[in-house]
């Protein structure tokens, strides 16, 4: 409850609605890239250079057999951590930062932590997180002008594109296990923000309605364009091979069948997100805190998820509290959406 309230944590929720308002505005708009400058640049190309480290990593012959987990992910991270310090560097002394080594290393140290963990071979929200208090924090020191329209659509398409990508890359390659799957009853195994932020680029002039993303002829023709029906394809793809997606994926199910319009799919997705990501432990607990991103109390009490009476009806699994209406289906084992 003290995470929730404090004022980092409200930080970051604003930060991260600052780009959901701005793509409700424009939508997906990729040309936003070029108006952003040369910061988002900046972030594209390292994400890039990441993204070509893992060719330059191949699974290791021994562990192809395994379900989960190949060790060769843990060369890769360690290639990450050392070229950490002068990528954040090149990115702060770009920027022109008053204090460019202790900028580069504050960034150094998140930026380490936003593709999975080395030691389990896993990666989920938690991660995910990480990668947004990177951004909230880059923008404070000066390597990222969030301030801009703009800025925030580029790091809402491009950047997140890119990010979202490099992560599943790594996810295949090296059969990361998801941290804390509560399998079907999430929205995904490994990641939130494409649904987050997706759900706002399809606020302005959508070429779908929610309940269309169960059509996956439908959803798929614009899956390239639009972060969430991206998502749902990589859902589908990831968990609902082996039986109907309506069982495989329950809750974006009803987030479907529930939702009059993706404004409501992103308020109540906004809501979920602070309650089954930021809001638990599991997640709160990795955080790094630092003097861009500190962690002061200011008392109170954080808010409580919507109570039964007040949701759907009973059946409805508890995370669509958060969204109107009625959905089928018996409740899951237990209240989760991170991973």
């Amino acid at each position: 409850t003290a995470w929730l309230q404090s004022k980092s944590c409200k930080d970051l929720i604003a930060f991260t609605d600052s780009v959901g308002q701005a793509l409700a505005t424009r939508g997906p708009d990729h040309s936003a890239v070029e108006a952003a400058g040369s910061q988002v640049q900046a972030i594209l190309a390292l994400l890039a250079r990441l993204d070509d480290l893992v060719d330059e990593h191949p699974p290791a012959e021994g562990h192809r057999g395994a379900r989960y987990g190949d060790k060769a992910f843990r060369g890769w991270c360690d290639a990450v951590a050392e070229r950490a310090m002068g990528d954040m560097a090149g990115l702060v002394g770009a920027a022109g930062s008053d204090e460019p080594s202790a900028a580069a290393e504050e960034l150094a140290r998140y930026w380490v932590d936003c593709f999975g963990n080395r030691t389990r071979l896993d990666y989920g929200t938690g991660h995910e997180v990480a990668f947004l208090v990177w951004l909230l924090v880059a923008s404070r020191r000066g390597a990222l002008d969030a301030g801009a329209e703009a800025a925030r659509v580029a790091l809402g398409t491009a950047v997140l594109d890119a990010y979202v990508n490099l992560v599943r890359k790594l996810v295949a390659t090296y059969r990361l296990e998801p941290a804390g799957s509560h399998g079907v009853w999430c929205l995904d195994d490994y990641s939130f923000l494409p649904f987050l932020w997706g759900a706002a680029q399809l606020e302005k002039d959508p070429p779908l309605r929610p309940r269309d993303v169960l059509d996956a002829a439908a959803a798929d023709e614009h899956a390239g364009r639009y972060a969430y029906l991206g998502a749902v394809a990589w859902a589908r793809d990831t968990k609902g091979r082996m039986c109907p997606f309506e069982e495989a994926c329950p809750i974006l199910t009803d987030v479907a069948r529930l939702s009059r319009s993706w404004s409501v799919v992103r308020s109540g997705l906004t809501r979920l997100w602070e309650h089954e990501v930021l809001g638990k432990f599991p997640v709160a607990q990795h955080f790094l805190f630092g003097p861009t991103f500190p962690f002061h109390e200011t008392g109170g009490r954080a808010a409580a998820p919507p109570p039964p009476s007040a949701g759907p009806a009973p059946g409805l699994h508890p995370e669509m509290a958060v969204f109107p209406g009625r959905a089928r289906g018996p409740p899951g084992p237990g209240v989760g959406a991170l991973g």
